[in-house]
């Protein structure tokens, strides 16, 4: 594990993607230094903060897709092999739940599965329309929903909207003008959206949404504050609740949830070939 660059001191650990090697990469951030973890991208850490999964990055003559699962000093434990393509992972309680695009020869739609770590099985838990491209996704901490967006997945790169799907009952229900959503931690029926109500109240290229508190049981929206700028993505409630972790290119920001607009900037990019580096979808645990 190779050290790259400095950022905040955080208590605990902080994982993220980032191209600051020339291509999109595993890093983790530790008493205030950035290491490179592995050559895998969309890193999450596991529930005891002590197991990190990645999947691993595609080439040329890549003919084997899968997750890696490292310690936080970066030592490969297990190689999980998947089916196709797999993409940002969300590890809670027994369960891995990663994306699986689709794939010439391979499958035709994007979907969503899980890995059991009991069982050693993996199982397909839906699968999106071929239209469309799955782009971001979560999944609430009882593991009865997933929320996540979509874009056309040919010609221009347009939103498509967000949805939300109940595993148990298989219902699927869009959510209105929502885009890049996160589950509360507190086990209510509330995600943090990106949301445009007031889209024609702002000049032309300044408004790029409110972060919103979005009920899915009752529809109930709260708009919390402004969001930054048009590269904001990769939301994420820690699991206490009180921090949201979010990237806003070319960094990773933290926000406290009482006060969206007090963000703080916890990773410094770096100089590569095209210009700043960028880092993207952070996971943080607490240690303690």
């Amino acid at each position: 594990m190779s050290s790259c660059s400095d950022g905040k001191k955080l208590d605990g650990i902080l994982v993220f993607g980032s191209n600051r090697n020339e291509q999109f990469d595993s890093f983790i951030l530790e008493n205030g230094k950035i290491k490179l973890l592995e050559r895998a991208s969309d890193p999450s850490i596991s529930p005891d903060g002590k197991l990190i999964v990645c999947r691993k990055n595609g080439g040329k003559e890549q003919i084997e897709f899968g997750l890696y699962i490292l310690d936080r000093n970066a030592t490969v434990k297990d190689f999980i092999p998947t089916e196709g393509l797999p993409f940002e992972n969300k590890w809670i309680g027994d369960n891995i739940y990663f994306g699986m695009m689709a794939l010439d020869n391979i499958r035709d739609k994007d979907a969503i599965w899980r890995y059991n770590f009991k069982s050693k099985k993996h199982e397909k838990v839906f699968e999106f329309g071929d239209e469309n491209s799955i782009t971001t996704f979560d999944v609430s901490p009882d593991e009865k929903f997933i929320v996540f967006s979509v874009e056309a997945s040919s010609g221009a790169r347009r939103s498509r909207g967000t949805y939300l799907f109940d595993i148990n009952s298989k219902k699927l229900v869009k959510i209105d003008r929502g885009i890049d959503c996160a589950w509360y931690p507190d086990g209510s029926k509330n995600v943090l959206c990106i949301m445009f109500p007031e889209k024609d109240k702002h000049e032309f290229g300044t408004y790029w949404g409110h972060f919103t508190k979005y009920n899915i049981e009752t529809g109930e929206k709260e708009y919390l504050a402004l969001v930054p700028s048009i590269y904001t993505s990769g939301l994420n409630i820690t699991k206490d609740g009180k921090y949201l972790f979010y990237s806003d290119k070319p960094s990773i920001y933290r926000a406290p949830m009482g006060d969206l607009s007090k963000r703080e900037r916890i990773t410094e990019p770096s100089m590569i070939r095209s210009g700043w580096s960028t880092d993207t979808d952070p996971d943080w645990h607490q240690d303690g």
